[in-house]
């Protein structure tokens, strides 16, 4: 497999990489809008935007979805890995 290949594609096919892969999924649009609340419940405890903390906690959710975004981004290719496998 053509790993630098299937990254690149990875990231010009998939703009929206939680909507393309969850679609319709209830599960998924479940605990995304738990995940929305409980964000919302916390900037309403943060308080003022643009304070120390405020920032550190847009942060703290900022380096979380970069988490998410790059192991889906290994899920895919793992898939791609695995399909060159059973294509041999």
């Amino acid at each position: 497999m053509d790993r630098e290949f299937m990254e690149h594609y990875f990231e010009i096919a998939y703009n929206d990489v939680a909507g393309e892969i969850a679609g319709d999924d209830e599960r998924y649009s479940e605990l995304q809008k738990a995940a929305d609340e409980a964000i919302q419940a916390l900037a309403g405890i943060v308080g003022e935007s643009n304070t120390a903390l405020c920032k550190q906690c847009e942060h703290a959710i900022n380096s979380l979805y970069s988490v998410q975004l790059h192991l889906a981004k290994l899920a895919y290719l793992r898939g791609a890995e695995d399909r060159e496998k059973m294509l041999r």
